[in-house]
């Protein structure tokens, strides 16, 4: 088990024992990706995160270890990532895995508690741009929107079809230029 000392790890295991979670640290609803390295062994296995907390992580894979297996882990959620040591801790037959972080180092949970910020903004429809600012999902997918029906009526003036690999690489070159504006 990860000893704690952070304050930020600190607070979320006081909010759990204040909203009667039975858990010592919440857990967060998120989509990400996990590479898994069994001990001894230089191939991975690939999963995909479902939820995370300050102490461990469920794992989404078809081959899930066997409880007490001592693993390698990296997780990435959106464009934050997370690697170290771990112990699965729960097991379900071709669904996934429980794992609970071991010995990480100041760097390691660093990374572990802005993973957990970006699972908290996700759960709670915030996303935050590059200069700080929270904006709602629902504002991001109506600026998307705007922004693709901007593009579409430009298109149209010079155009009197669109094809579809045309509209999807409009689409395409759009998410790229908003890729330099918010963290996605």
């Amino acid at each position: 088990m990860t000893k704690f000392n952070s304050s930020f790890s600190v607070k979320l295991a006081e909010d759990a024992k204040q909203s009667g979670e039975r858990r010592i640290f919440p857990r967060y609803s998120i989509v990400g990706t996990a590479e898994i390295w069994e001990q001894g062994y230089s191939f991975s296995n690939r999963g995909t995160v479902t939820d995370i907390s300050m102490s461990g992580c469920y794992v989404q894979m078809l081959n899930p270890m066997t409880i007490g297996q001592k693993l390698r882990f990296k997780l990435t959620l959106g464009k934050t990532s997370f690697e170290g040591d771990a112990v699965v801790v729960n097991q379900h037959p071709s669904l996934g895995m429980g794992i609970d972080f071991e010995n990480l180092t100041a760097d390691q949970q660093k990374n572990l508690n802005a993973c957990i910020q970006y699972a908290q903004e996700r759960q709670s429809g915030q996303e935050v741009t590059p200069d700080g600012k929270a904006d709602s999902v629902e504002q991001m997918k109506a600026g998307r929107a705007e922004a693709i029906a901007s593009k579409m009526q430009e298109w149209f003036r010079d155009h009197d079809l669109m094809t579809r690999d045309e509209f999807r690489k409009l689409v395409e070159r759009l998410g790229a230029e908003e890729q330099d504006k918010f963290i996605i």
